[in-house]
């Protein structure tokens, strides 16, 4: 009878260690399982946080690099309509200003020699959807390009007023007094050509005006 009751109690035991083992591990969840479960869901949802701030991330760019494009693809469309910007550099120094100037005249828009989007956009298709015929101010360095021509002409005896680096009447008709004697094309606007034929007899020194 004892042995009996003791070989039913090692059976009881050995049975209930095997529904606690089965209960164990595979009814219940893993620890360890969860455990690493966890830490994988937590580095995609810290992949996908580090995606979404990188999307949302205003993206860097260069403001140098884009104006130095832009200036370049002046200078192009200009040469290649035979304003003589000068070399196509990036740069925008007296020679492009002044052929920017010359453009403005002919295309009817105000004379400022400025650089911009809306100016190129107009070179190219013959209109702007900028705001560029309302942008009216005039560049310190385009002031002092004109003041430099208005010196010029007054030290060569041309009369064109003033040197307050206004485009006006008068400067207009010295203009072409000088471009009729160095047999030029009477345009009575400061352009590329110009200013390339004032250099050749005052100086490099003539074309140093500042950048804007």
């Amino acid at each position: 009878m004892t042995a009996q009751f003791a070989r039913i109690a090692f059976l009881g035991f050995v049975g209930l260690t095997v529904v606690i083992s089965y209960n164990a591990l595979f009814l219940q969840d893993n620890p360890h399982r969860s455990l690493s479960a966890k830490k994988v869901h937590t580095k995609a949802s810290s992949g996908r946080a580090q995606l979404a701030r990188a999307a949302n991330r205003p993206k860097t760019s260069s403001p140098s690099s884009s104006r130095v494009n832009m200036v370049k693809a002046i200078q192009r469309e200009l040469q290649a309509r035979d304003y003589d910007p000068g070399p196509v550099d990036g740069v925008a120094g007296t020679f492009t200003r002044a052929a920017i100037m010359a453009y403005q005249v002919d295309a009817g828009l105000p004379v400022t020699g400025a650089t911009s989007g809306s100016l190129l956009e107009h070179i190219v298709l013959g209109e702007s959807t900028g705001p560029l015929a309302e942008q009216t101010e005039i560049p310190d360095e385009t002031v002092a390009l004109i003041k430099k021509v208005q010196q010029f002409l007054k030290d060569q005896g041309l009369k064109p007023g003033p040197v307050d680096g206004i485009l006006g009447s008068g400067t207009r008709r010295a203009v072409k007094s000088f471009e009729r004697d160095r047999g030029l094309a009477e345009t009575g606007r400061i352009s590329g050509k110009l200013v390339r034929k004032i250099t050749a007899l005052a100086g490099a020194e003539f074309a140093s005006v500042d950048n804007d």
